[in-house]
């Protein structure tokens, strides 16, 4: 956990949260409960993420870069925002594939997407990305596109990117937003890297069916479910990473999500002192915005 403690982790059995340390996580350590994104996927009409998608300019030119390629994947599409504006504006995509880790999700964006559909053809894979196994179904170098919003984060980046290089045709592009270095590590070590924050709700976002990794106590002395962990990166680390996992011409762009959503998503929860400083700055939370293309 972080020098100052900031985090109170009261069920000490859960490896998740007690080896820090390692190097390199294990990849089953990085998954969150399919039951947990399906208790989320209940919400999703009256959900609102602090996304890109959420931003009107972005979310229209990313449907346009991704209606380049004849066939996509999207890996945890949520509420199904991205693709549904993407296939909306007709675009020449013959295969739009959706991967999650919750069925209940798959099912959602499935049948929103059914008016807009058209021509193209519409699949999904409940996938763990986690899993080195988990894209199996796709054939190797079959995809044009693949994009990811908020997902990198939760991912073993090892795991996941040798599964992208793998489905991505040679020339083809991976494109996710990740957060910033920054915003992370007052909740990890900043000194040894592991820049980490966890992910909690309240338990009458999700219900008591889902079973929660841990509990940490917020700043009024309330117990809160612990369900996972995200990370963030530096842009020298996705730099490295993308590298040595066969990408090149990468791109990294800064995206900032609008405070105002922030504050909507953030149930109440407060900043640290450095992400109200950052958020300050910015007027706003910035998040990475990564392009990379598959080498030959």
């Amino acid at each position: 956990m972080s020098k100052n403690n900031d985090h109170h982790i009261i069920k000490k059995s859960v490896y998740l949260y007690t080896n820090y340390r390692s190097d390199r996580m294990e990849a089953n350590e990085y998954s969150i409960n399919a039951r947990y994104w399906g208790a989320i996927s209940q919400n999703l009409d009256e959900f609102v993420c602090p996304s890109p998608v959420n931003i009107p300019e972005w979310a229209s030119g990313t449907a346009r870069w991704l209606g380049e390629g004849a066939s996509v994947l999207e890996i945890g599409p949520g509420r199904g925002d991205l693709a549904f504006r993407t296939l909306s504006e007709r675009s020449t995509i013959r295969d739009y594939h959706l991967a999650d880790v919750s069925p209940d999700i798959l099912a959602y964006v499935l049948a929103r997407l059914e008016p807009v559909k058209g021509s193209t053809t519409v699949t999904t894979l409940q996938a763990d990305l986690n899993r080195p196994d988990a894209l199996h179904t796709l054939p190797p170098a079959s995809i044009d596109r693949i994009i990811l919003l908020n997902v990198f984060g939760y991912l073993d980046p090892d795991t996941a990117l040798e599964q992208f290089r793998t489905a991505l045709r040679p020339g083809g592009f991976l494109r996710f937003t990740v957060g910033d270095f920054e915003f992370f590590s007052h909740s990890g070590d900043y000194d040894a890297g592991l820049n980490r924050q966890l992910v909690t709700k309240k338990r009458r976002q999700i219900g008591t069916e889902v079973q929660p990794a841990g509990f940490t106590t917020n700043e009024n002395g309330e117990q809160v479910p612990v369900f996972g962990y995200r990370r963030g990166y530096s842009r020298e680390e996705i730099t490295g990473m993308l590298a040595s996992h066969g990408f090149a011409d990468i791109d990294i762009q800064t995206v900032v999500i609008p405070l105002e959503l922030w504050q909507r998503f953030r149930s109440g929860k407060s900043a640290s002192p450095q992400q109200q400083s950052l958020e300050n700055r910015w007027s706003g939370r910035p998040i990475w915005d990564v392009i990379a293309r598959r080498e030959a």
